[in-house]
């Protein structure tokens, strides 16, 4: 995952598919990221254009980061995603909480 901080926006770029095996690392690296610029961010943009695959773990994190992030008084949203990835977020609902 690479991590760009430009003005008060974190953008996280995954660079691999949002799938159980890859979500304990991603997890890991996002909670760094957000202790280390706590009060330096306004948003948080997830940049999925690298990921071709999500599973039912992979929602689920997107979830947890929405909500981790919001709680905190920040804005979030997704770009880069495939229309695949989008359909599955509009079939969700997700779509209602974060900009895509």
């Amino acid at each position: 995952m690479k991590k760009a901080l430009n003005d008060s926006v974190l953008t996280l770029t995954l660079q691999e598919d949002l799938i159980a095996t890859n979500v304990k690392g991603f997890k890991s690296n996002i909670d760094k990221y957000l202790h280390d610029e706590m009060g330096n961010i306004d948003e948080v943009i997830m940049d999925l254009s690298a990921c071709e695959n999500i599973d039912s773990v992979g929602v689920t994190f997107v979830v947890g980061v929405y909500k981790q992030v919001t709680n905190d008084a920040m804005g979030f949203r997704i770009k880069g995603s495939s229309e695949e990835i989008k359909q599955l977020f509009k079939l969700m609902k997700l779509d209602e909480f974060f900009d895509m």
